[in-house]
């Protein structure tokens, strides 16, 4: 059975990298891109256009009309990471946002604590040490 994955946010990033990832491993069967969530409607509807995926500017819409999804990326600013997160495992998906994870103690505790009531997965991404630059820092600081 493949993952059915959405994505929540539309901007730049996910733009740049998350979509396009999950559209071309979409396009060769390795997962299943279910929907995207933007609150900019517009913006919304344009990639979900683009990439030939149901597209909403409601997350709680998008998770009541597609129960498969599986997991959530979130890619959207760091303040919103704790709500989308939590409301996300509040409905039983696994959760992936960028990093920071949040941006206090009690709104990483909120994620936390959805995920285990919830019993779904939490990730934080973080791809930094993956890029040439900085994987050569890494081996100059060794």
């Amino acid at each position: 059975m493949k993952a059915k994955l959405a994505i929540v946010g539309c901007g730049n990033p996910a733009q740049r990298w998350h979509i396009p990832t999950m559209h071309t491993l979409a396009k060769h069967g390795e997962l299943d891109f279910v929907a995207l969530c933007d609150m900019n409607e517009p913006l919304a509807k344009e990639t979900g256009e683009t990439y030939g995926v149901p597209w909403y500017a409601s997350i709680e819409e998008m998770l009541e009309k597609h129960p498969d999804i599986m997991a959530v990326d979130v890619v959207v600013g760091d303040p919103l990471h704790h709500i989308l997160g939590s409301t996300i495992a509040e409905h039983g998906k696994h959760v992936m946002v960028e990093k920071p994870m949040a941006l206090t103690l009690p709104c990483c505790d909120l994620i936390i604590d959805a995920c285990r009531r919830n019993n779904v997965h939490f990730e934080v991404a973080e791809n930094y040490f993956r890029m040439p630059k900085q994987r050569m820092i890494i081996k100059l600081i060794e």
